[in-house]
């Protein structure tokens, strides 16, 4: 009831929620309308190349989502299947999954996941399979213009920018509605409310993270592109050091498993998956809440920063050190671009930690590790609605402390079938290994009979919430 009536408080704000909902969903469809423009543009310009690959970028993004909406929608009522494929096709899932979160929708009947991980899930593939990567390639294909004394396009440099500003909305809202997610911010207190509470203040934090995530992906875009010029070898190698370096921190902390409750196979390729589509996210976005434990982080994700601008002014000297027979630009207006917006994001980025609340700037150096912070939702906490998170959490990543869980959950298993607290559902019960429960209760789990015969989840109910969880056998 207080988390509704907090939803309720928050659609109020005078900031104008409608405004930033109506604002992705305009920046989305912009974007898809920009980037179909400039494909029908590189193709009759004699740019096939550029065409195809643009287009398979946005085909790619279409169909992620539309197996998005299968995996959602595949046990609910077929209208249900085309009215969200409908809405993908037409530019604004977005929009729609912002709106629908806003307004403190429950989880659908026969949904996979609910609408607030839909809408995390739509944004990331959008940014990490079609945004990112197109902007990288419109840029290139602005500086192969540009060459020997040409120019680019109104029209390329337009779709840019509107493709900057959508990645950087996306990136901005994922990090926000978190965070003031009263749930969130009572169940873990010490990372969620960075945001204050005044309208004013929200607005511009909203605002700089916006302008952030574009900045960064501008930048990131123009390097990425002088390197692709100079050659393919070394964006590869760029890419391999930089993605291999990650890794290895990851491995040396015994923090490669994500939080994902999966086991065997599955946990290890949605692990390394999920390290990947973050990183690649946070390289050219920003997104401030991957600096979280589960995640990227906040030590590493403040040296990703680091290291992402870095990047760009090696690149450049790179491109210009390669002694380029036609460069696209002069040397010291190539600088300029580079060095006006790596400054103009730390300008913001500074802004940013100005506005925010203070208590929290450690987030972004800390060095606690995922498994850290899964073994702290049962060791930090009395409540056993609190403790109850951690068998939500990958096994892997609170094995250690699996006995004192155990006995947590022998001693008061019988009192919860009294007392039946809403944390004590079926997901729950599904979540708990056998040895884990009182002989007596796990009989009448199972029927009455002696065998195993509980049923256990897919990943979609992991993912959505609700319904039964893959029992943790084998972030953020």
């Amino acid at each position: 009831m207080m988390d509704t009536i907090a939803h309720r408080l928050l659609e109020s704000v005078g900031w104008g929620l409608k405004m930033r909902l109506y604002t992705g969903a305009a920046l989305s469809t912009m974007d898809l309308i920009s980037d179909v423009f400039m494909i029908y543009t590189y193709a009759t310009t004699g740019q096939q190349g550029t065409a195809l690959s643009l287009a398979i970028m946005v085909g790619l993004c279409l169909l992620m989502q539309l197996i998005l909406v299968w995996f959602q929608t595949r046990k609910g009522p077929r209208r249900v299947m085309l009215k969200e494929t409908l809405i993908v096709l037409t530019g604004i899932a977005p929009g729609i999954h912002a709106m629908r979160v806003a307004n403190g929708s429950e989880q659908r009947e026969g949904a996979a996941m609910n609408d607030e991980k839909g809408l995390v899930f739509t944004r990331c593939q959008e940014m990490c399979f079609e945004a990112v990567p197109g902007s990288i390639l419109q840029t290139y294909a602005c500086l192969q213009a540009m060459k020997g004394g040409g120019s680019a396009s109104k029209a390329a440099l337009g779709s840019i920018v509107v493709s900057a500003l959508t990645t950087g909305f996306g990136a901005a809202t994922i990090s926000f509605d978190f965070d003031v997610s009263p749930e969130r911010r009572r169940h873990q207190p010490d990372f969620y409310g960075y945001i204050p509470d005044a309208a004013s203040s929200r607005t511009l934090i909203f605002g700089c993270m916006i302008v952030n995530g574009a900045l960064l992906l501008l930048v990131r875009s123009m390097s990425m592109a002088l390197l692709a010029m100079v050659g393919s070898q070394w964006v590869l190698v760029y890419l391999v050091s930089d993605m291999g370096l990650y890794f290895t921190y990851k491995m040396l902390r015994r923090d490669l498993w994500h939080w994902m409750p999966l086991e065997g196979a599955a946990s290890v390729m949605v692990s390394a998956l999920e390290r990947l589509v973050v990183k690649v996210l946070v390289d050219s976005t920003g997104v401030v809440q991957f600096r979280a434990a589960g995640e990227m982080g906040g030590c590493y994700w403040t040296f990703d920063m680091i290291m992402a601008l870095a990047a760009s002014f090696a690149a450049t000297r790179v491109y210009y050190a390669s002694d380029p027979p036609d460069s696209a630009m002069e040397e010291s207006r190539a600088w300029a671009i580079v060095g006006s917006l790596s400054v103009s994001w730390l300008c913001v980025f500074a802004a940013f930690l100005l506005l925010m609340e203070r208590r929290f700037l450690g987030t972004f150096t800390s060095t606690q590790t995922g498994h850290a912070w899964v073994r702290s939702m049962f060791l930090a906490n009395d409540a056993d609605e609190l403790k109850a998170r951690t068998l939500g959490r990958n096994k892997k990543q609170w094995l250690s402390i699996r006995p004192d869980v155990k006995a947590w959950t022998l001693e008061n298993w019988e009192r919860w079938e009294e007392e039946k607290p809403a944390f004590f559902n079926d997901a729950f019960k599904a979540s708990v290994d056998d040895d884990m429960i009182p002989v007596a209760s796990l009989r009448k789990l199972n029927g009455g009979g002696s065998g195993n015969n509980r049923r256990r989840s897919s990943l979609g109910d992991v993912l959505g919430g609700g319904g039964l969880r893959v029992a943790p056998v084998v972030a953020a």
